[in-house]
């Protein structure tokens, strides 16, 4: 049996190349979320490659 699913690390590049589509709109949901206390820590979960946990 073979699979049809791409290969996610041949086509990943794909959308961190795109991040500037995407920025205004991870800025505005950031502005409106509220304030992680010290300490605090936060799971992002099914985040694709990874780049709005690191924003």
């Amino acid at each position: 049996m073979t699979s049809t699913q791409p290969d996610y690390d041949t086509i990943a590049w794909r959308w961190d190349a795109r991040e500037y589509l995407r920025e205004p709109v991870s800025a505005a949901i950031l502005d409106r979320l509220p304030s992680l206390g010290d300490g605090a820590l936060l799971l992002d979960i099914g985040c694709g490659t990874g780049e709005p946990g690191f924003t």
